[in-house]
Order: structure tokens, then sequence, then C-alpha cells
């Protein structure tokens, strides 16, 4: 038995619902795998808890305002509310999705286009000297051949 067969197996045994095979498998494996020690022992603890809560009673009622509630949701009878709320909510979310995209898209262009201006502009080139590299790009940059 491994830890995922031992999970699906502990609820059953702890409800004793489980063979007696099962349960002594099960107890061989929590006695070699600690995690799943653990977690026996938490869902124990769990389960006399939920034994010690009294038993109440659902009010007058419930079960047929539950059960028409299903009719209608099966039916398609589930009034204007979910046939024209949800699908406004869903297209407030795509709009609102697409614009605070175009918002971040807009900055991050910005922000390029400024740091590639600031490395392919020449201002920062004050006085190019005859002959040198700086005075060959600005010429290029304006269309003039240096011959």
């Amino acid at each position: 038995m491994d830890c995922s067969d031992f999970e699906k197996l502990a609820g059953r045994v702890l409800d004793g619902e489980a063979a007696t095979d099962e349960a002594t498998a099960l107890e061989a494996h929590a006695a070699s795998c600690e995690s799943c020690s653990v977690l026996i022992g938490d869902l124990s603890v769990l389960g006399r808890l939920h034994s010690g809560l009294p038993e109440l009673e659902p009010p007058a009622g419930l079960t047929g305002r539950i059960m028409a509630g299903m009719e209608r949701f099966e039916t398609g009878r589930t009034g204007w509310r979910w046939r024209v709320l949800v699908p406004a909510a869903a297209a407030i979310f795509v709009l609102a999705g697409i614009r605070i995209g175009t918002q971040i898209m807009d900055a991050w262009f910005e922000e390029a286009e400024v740091q590639h201006a600031e490395v392919t502009g020449l201002e920062y080139l004050d006085v190019y000297p005859p002959d040198s590299f700086g005075e060959a790009i600005e010429l290029a940059a304006k269309g003039e051949d240096d011959e």
C-alpha cells in the first residue's frame, strides 16, 4: 500500500466502513510511514470532534427550496440575473484586463523608447574632432558622405 491508497482508505476505515483486511493494511502502512501516521491521528481527532457535535434539524421547507432551486437551474429557468449579469460581469473583467494591459504596455514601450533614444542619440557628443568616429556617425545620420 502506498500513501495515495492510504489516503483513499483512511476515511472509510475511521468511519467503520472498511473491511478488516483493509483496516489491517492501513495500520501496517501507518506504522511504517510517519506522514500517514500523523494524518490518521489528525483524522481521528476530527472524527471525535465531529461525533461530539449535537444533531441539528434543518429548518422546515429547506429541502423543498433546495430542490426547487435545482430544478430551475437544470431547466434553465434561472431568471434574468444569470442570463444578463454573468455575461456583463465577464465583459467588464475582459475590458478591464485589456485596459490595464494596454497601460502596462504603453508604460513599458515609453520607457524602452527613452532608453533607445539615450543610446542612439548623438546629443551626448558635444564637439566632434575632424576625422573622428563621432563625426562619421553624425555625417551618416544626416545623409552626407565623407569622401
